[in-house]
Formats: structure tokens, C-alpha cells, sequence
């Protein structure tokens, strides 16, 4: 993918509103970052019970996450590891237990892995929201996501 500096640059050194290159779009008009901000944390009442958050090895890939989380049981000595992937087909989000042994716990350590990463993924988009600045940052948002209806159609 080409770099934002490809982009066709303005005779004031900026580049061009909803310029696009190679699967990039160009938003213009974002404020200064704020110096805080305040986001919703895990509702600790949906962990899966017995079981404890051991490990996350976790990145975010262009705003969607990848990796797994890694739990291991209070009382025992089972590990078990979740994937975390987006489904690029349905646009959601997956988690899977790695070990079909755990059949048992296996739906609620996903169920606690996709709430701990769904808050994670509300977090980034709140972060987002709070440095975007007027209708000229969603306007610009809305067009990088296919969110702008075209008009009205005419027959032809």
C-alpha cells in the first residue's frame, strides 16, 4: 500500500479531502487528540467463573483484532486458549477455544473472551469519536466506510 505522502498534494502542502489510495481514504479536519478520555470498562459480572485471564497476546490488524487470550482454571490446573480473529465475511467478531476438550467450559470462556475484546474494539472506536472534530471529520468517515447514499436514481 502506498503511504498518506503519495497522496496528490495541496498547493498549501495538505493533501486532498477523500483522496484515495490503494484502499486508503484520506480524512481531513481531525482535532487535537483530547487530553483524556473516559471509555466503559468489562463488566466483570460476564467472566467466565473458575476461571482466571492468564495471558493476552493480542494486536489490532488495520482496527480489527488478532491473537488469543489465554486462561487457565482457578483450581486446577487446565490451561485453555481462545482465539480472537475478525470474520471478514460477516463482519464480526470470532473466538474460539483452540481445544474442543473443554466442550463444557468452552462456550463460556469464548463468551468472556468476545466481551473482554468487544469492549477493547468499543474503546478504540470511542477513542476515534473523541479526536474527530465536526461534520467534516463523519462526513469524511462516512465515505471511507461506503456510508453516503448516492442520490436518488433515475430510470434510464
Amino acid at each position: 500500500m502506498r503511504r498518506v505522502q503519495d497522496h496528490k498534494k495541496l498547493e498549501g502542502g495538505g493533501v486532498a479531502e477523500g483522496e484515495q489510495t490503494a484502499g486508503q481514504y484520506t480524512i481531513v479536519g481531525l482535532g487535537a487528540s483530547p487530553p483524556s478520555v473516559v471509555v466503559w470498562r468489562a463488566d466483570v459480572s460476564r467472566v467466565a467463573q473458575d476461571w482466571r485471564l492468564a495471558g493476552v497476546d493480542l494486536g489490532m490488524r488495520d482496527g480489527r483484532p488478532f491473537g488469543s487470550l489465554h486462561f487457565e482454571e482457578v483450581n486446577g490446573s487446565r490451561r485453555a486458549r481462545v482465539a480472537v480473529r475478525w470474520d471478514h465475511v460477516y463482519d464480526q467478531l470470532q473466538c474460539f477455544v483452540t481445544d474442543r476438550s473443554f466442550a463444557a467450559e468452552g462456550e463460556r470462556l469464548e463468551r468472556d473472551a468476545r466481551h473482554r475484546v468487544g469492549t477493547l474494539m468499543a474503546a478504540y472506536a470511542q477513542i476515534g469519536l473523541a479526536i474527530t472534530a465536526g461534520a467534516v471529520a463523519e462526513g469524511s468517515l462516512r465515505a471511507a466506510s461506503n456510508l453516503v447514499p448516492i442520490g436518488p436514481r433515475h430510470p434510464g
